[in-house]
């Protein structure tokens, strides 16, 4: 009985011209989950640079707040 349903329902889909859009959208997936994967790299590289970036004003931003707390003193 499931099989006649989906039989039917491809039948179906193929009548209203259904078909050929999803041959297309299924196509355009691995297309797609390339272009994410791409987006995926990318923000993972921009991620480590501001990491990095960050680890590197650590100590520069100590170093300007002990100057400040000096300089207040004076």
């Amino acid at each position: 009985r499931i099989g006649q349903m989906a039989r039917n329902l491809h039948d179906t889909l193929g009548q209203l011209g259904y078909d050929k859009l999803i041959e297309q959208t299924v196509s355009a997936l691995p297309d797609a989950k390339d272009r994410l994967a791409y987006v995926a790299n990318l923000t993972e590289q921009a991620a480590c640079r501001v990491l990095n970036a960050t680890d590197i004003a650590n100590p520069l931003v100590e170093q300007i707040e002990t100057s400040a707390q000096a300089l207040g003193q004076r």
